[in-house]
């Protein structure tokens, strides 16, 4: 997995289990912690409330599988 990989391959990698969505927000929080000083991009950030609710997706994910999630519009 790369950060710059396009939206819907995250989506399709997080829907197949091979990418779960806690390790790509800790991906970009990474990001965000190394650019940020610099970039000065993001001003408020919560990265607990975040964590909980890539939990929370993940979650959902496991209990209804990918195609729910799409048709509630959670996954492009």
């Amino acid at each position: 997995m790369e950060p710059t990989w396009p939206a819907h391959r995250l989506a399709a990698a997080i829907a197949g289990k091979q990418l779960a969505s806690r390790e790509l927000l800790q991906t970009f929080l990474d990001r965000i912690e190394r650019f940020n000083p610099a970039l000065n991009a993001v001003v408020t950030l919560d990265a607990e409330r975040a964590m909980r609710a890539a939990s929370d997706a993940g979650g959902r994910l496991t209990a209804t599988g990918p195609a729910r999630l799409l048709n509630a519009g959670l996954v492009p």
